[in-house]
């Protein structure tokens, strides 16, 4: 009897679909092609939405300073404090830091502290004492810190409680959001007008200063009000390090011009030693608050001759400064 060989029965196995290490290595470099095309156009749109924001608070804070001229007539002082020649009799406070020079000021109250009503911040405006020395949680100067100044709590509160608007978010933080600024006024073309000494104070801000929209002889439109100032940028001897240390505080101005900044024939986002120039988080230059409360960007390529004339009130220039 003759038996005939069975065959293995074999199961059918479909094949199995998947991507070759060459598939998957051309769908990984297209993904890289993609989010490196995308990134860019993602980065641009945040900075355009932090400039537009930047661009509100500028315009916010130019007319808090035509309803603070509309209510006393001048725009608010760049700053204010007792020394040898305003104080009133019996007054025992020390204003003057004469270890730096005999006019030099020391929690001297910067403009901020005056327009805070006109920014709904009347709540912050009442805890200011006026004749008490602004407070600094920290102030650096040279090599240290003289922060914080403990002598002047009564404004620590008021200090620490600085408005959003004040912040501009292009402005990497170096202090929080709510202790320093980001932006100065415009204090003219000469050094140090926080101080009593004599000089052509040629901008609108300065100490005790009462300039009227009048007086911007000028123009409002061609003149700056309000300017950029990271408040991680170096002022004066405050210097950039790493980290970054902060140089603009909320209220405080002693010598170093702290809120203020002046023309000093150097360029726009200008970074280097002893500097009052404004700078700013923006890629290409800064915006500025005219003094009619319009607000332009002005490009670091600025002519320096329109550059200058933009600081000075009436100084019969005919340049556009941006």
């Amino acid at each position: 009897m003759r038996y005939r060989a069975s065959r293995p029965s074999y199961s059918v196995v479909p094949p199995r679909s998947g991507f070759t290490l060459v598939e998957l290595l051309v769908v990984i470099a297209i993904i890289g092609i993609l989010v490196a095309l995308l990134l860019p156009a993602i980065q641009a749109a945040r900075e355009a939405a932090r400039r537009s924001q930047c661009a509100n608070n500028l315009a916010q804070l130019g007319v808090a300073m035509h309803n603070y001229a509309d209510t006393h007539g001048v725009l608010p002082p760049g700053n204010i404090h007792y020394d040898n020649q305003n104080s009133p009799p019996g007054a025992n406070r020390q204003w003057l830091e004469t270890s730096v020079c005999g006019s030099c000021p020391w929690g001297s109250i910067g403009w901020p502290a005056f327009i805070l009503p006109f920014v709904e911040a009347q709540n912050v405006h009442e805890l200011i004492d006026f004749g008490v020395q602004a407070y600094a949680q920290y102030l650096w100067d040279q090599d240290r810190n003289k922060g914080p100044t403990n002598d002047f709590a009564v404004n620590r509160e008021a200090a620490l409680s600085q408005p959003p608007v004040f912040v501009c978010p292009s402005a990497r933080r170096a202090r929080p959001r709510n202790e320093q600024k980001d932006y100065s006024v415009n204090a003219g073309t000469n050094c140090c007008p926080e101080r009593r000494n004599s000089g052509n104070r040629d901008g609108l801000f300065h100490f005790l200063s009462e300039v009227r929209l009048a007086d911007i002889t000028d123009g409002t439109s061609t003149t700056y009000m309000i300017l950029e100032k990271a408040h991680w940028a170096p002022q004066a001897w405050c210097q950039p390090v790493s980290p970054e240390r902060g140089c603009n505080p909320f209220l405080f101005v002693n010598h170093q011009t702290q809120g203020m900044v002046v023309y000093g024939d150097q360029p726009i986002n200008y970074v280097g030693g002893n500097s009052r120039a404004p700078a700013s988080g923006h890629p290409g230059g800064l915006q500025v608050a005219l003094a009619d409360a319009s607000v332009r960007f002005v490009t670091e390529q600025i002519n320096m001759a329109a550059y200058r004339a933009g600081y000075t009130r009436m100084g019969g220039e005919t340049h556009a400064p941006y």
